[in-house]
């Protein structure tokens, strides 16, 4: 079994902790522009293996060349798809900013640590009805202050384009499968971090057999990804490849 497109890429480097809690969504409040504001708000999930939580820690917002790395502390995070529980915080800048990424840089407890990073960007797109309710959900958020930004320069070596690459396949993990089924094809729709490591995979299309359907997704899963670019930093992103039984 293999994908119907080969990649080249390089191999994506160590992780770092696997976080239970990341950015879904970054979103202009004062904005006039639809663009820049002074007041953003950041809203966080858990991801798929976990429950809603409390969580602490530390959120970093990143402009094109600054950083502002916000603490947290005893938030309500709602799990995935439940966002009629959920309140955003609401971080307050000095001056109008542009965000175009956002991610948890780390979080505390037993299981905490340094986060793999799982980016949002603000121009991403995001369901009408969920942005629509954002206002009548922040007057309950949670204020934060922003203050002096972290200098985060581009990397010598990346000249930035603003163009967004995302993760590319590097090492399929072919999966034997029965005789019966080949010529089946199914596509996969992969959700990875910003070291390129799958946090959540599902199938977008499905080959009409459920067995085809979970060789492939395990496939997927267990495959090795490299990571894309985007304003000379690693990024992760959405995957969408259709895998084919020759």
């Amino acid at each position: 079994m293999a994908p119907q497109a080969a990649h080249a890429a390089t191999p994506a480097p160590a992780a770092k902790t696997a976080c239970l809690v990341r950015v879904f969504d970054l979103a202009p409040i004062n904005s006039q522009d639809g663009v820049r504001a002074s007041v953003w708000a950041v809203s966080l999930r858990t991801n798929d293996v976990a429950d809603a939580m409390k969580s602490t820690g530390v959120i970093s917002l990143v402009t094109k060349n600054e950083r502002y790395d916000i603490p947290f502390k005893d938030f309500a995070v709602p799990k995935p798809r439940d966002e009629v529980k959920e309140v955003p915080l609401l971080v307050t800048f000095p001056r109008l900013v542009r965000l175009v990424s956002g991610y948890v840089a780390s979080v505390a407890g037993s299981e905490g640590g340094r986060c793999n990073h799982i980016s949002a960007f603000s121009d991403e797109e995001i369901d009408a009805h969920y942005r629509d309710s954002l206002p009548a959900r922040t007057k309950r958020a949670t204020v934060l202050i922003a203050t002096k930004p972290l200098a985060d320069p581009q990397l010598p070596d990346c000249v930035d384009d603003g163009k967004q690459a995302g993760a590319t396949l590097d090492k399929f993990s072919a999966e034997p499968i029965p005789r019966t089924k080949k010529g089946a094809t199914v596509e996969l729709t992969l959700d990875l971090s910003d070291e390129a490591i799958p946090w959540d995979a599902w199938v977008s299309k499905s080959s009409g057999d459920s067995v085809v359907d979970g060789l492939a997704l395990k496939a997927a899963v267990e495959s090795k990804y490299a990571p894309g670019r985007y304003h000379c930093r690693p990024y992760g992103g959405r995957l969408v490849f259709p895998i084919t039984f020759p």
